[in-house]
């Protein structure tokens, strides 16, 4: 699971096996730790959730940003051709930018970095191209 963060925007991208542990598992989690204890760590999750509604939402809450995707709708996304979700989020301090989007393979990756892709979608872009 990738994650950027620009300003109010919120980017998440999941290669095949995040979505398959999201759907399977119903969350996913990645940390960056700092140092050993839970305060120095950075926590990010996606999670489905009964909503039927669907669309991604963002919260931090418990030091922790999670994002929550309604499961019929990430079946639906996982299945599909969609790329992703985007979602103008209001909260009390503005909007959020929330994105998440199936992490696809990069055109030109380096040979000693192949292994970033090893999950990745297949990328449409390269597919049709050579379907040409």
């Amino acid at each position: 699971m990738k994650l950027r963060i620009k300003d109010n925007s919120l980017r998440v991208r999941l290669d095949r096996k995040d979505l398959a542990e999201l759907l399977a598992g119903g969350q996913i989690e990645s940390r960056l730790a700092f140092g050993p204890t839970p305060a120095q760590q950075f926590t990010y999750a996606v999670e489905l959730t009964q909503d039927t509604a669907g669309a991604p939402r963002a919260d931090y809450r418990d030091g922790r940003i999670v994002v929550s995707i309604g499961d019929a709708a990430a079946r639906a996304w996982s299945d599909g051709d969609q790329v992703g979700f985007e979602v103008q989020q209001p909260t009390e301090a503005g909007t959020v930018r929330l994105l998440v989007e199936k992490d696809f393979s990069c055109i030109e990756r380096p040979a000693d970095q192949a292994e970033d892709d090893a999950w990745a979608f297949p990328n449409p872009a390269t597919h049709h191209s050579q379907a040409q």
